[in-house]
């Protein structure tokens, strides 16, 4: 696991294929309603424009994924691990991560800020890769932004 302090810019986390050119995604309404926008070996994750930094936190999956309650939002999209290695973050903040090759759903989970060592961050925001041989997208809970249930587009287009 990692886990980092970070400014969040563009309203957007990030994960994606480490050293992918040109990983950013455009962004449509639907995708801010839904809270992602997802291309093949990259994904955007919305968060809410906010005072102060967050925390990122990334780790890869050793039990089934089970939404907690105190999850403010979540969504859950595929995600493919071709090179063993993912970059998350933001557009100028980037940390790799080892995850095994292999097939994910990658969640997104966003918690309440907290205090550590004398900061306050807004959010506490997660990225769980989940193994699973057949991952889909799914809105696992609305808040904030996100105002749909359903996933409304499953594409994007490169920035």
């Amino acid at each position: 696991m990692i886990e980092f302090p970070l400014a969040v810019l563009y309203t957007q986390i990030q994960a994606f294929r480490a050293k992918l050119p040109r990983a950013g995604s455009l962004w449509t309404d639907d995708h801010v309603a839904q809270g992602f926008a997802w291309r093949p070996e990259t994904v955007a994750f919305g968060v809410p424009d906010h005072d102060g930094q967050c925390v990122l936190q990334a780790a890869v999956a050793d039990a089934p994924y089970s939404l907690a309650d105190a999850v403010l939002w979540a969504v859950a999209v595929p995600f493919e691990v071709t090179t063993g290695k993912v970059s998350v973050g933001t557009v100028l903040n980037t940390r790799d991560l080892d995850v095994p090759v292999g097939r994910y759903s990658l969640v997104f989970e966003a918690w309440p800020g907290r205090e550590r060592a004398g900061e306050t961050y807004a959010f506490m925001l997660r990225l769980l890769f989940c193994p699973d041989a057949a991952p889909d997208f799914a809105i696992l809970r609305k808040g904030e932004e996100i105002t749909t249930d359903v996933v409304l587009r499953r594409d994007a287009d490169p920035a």
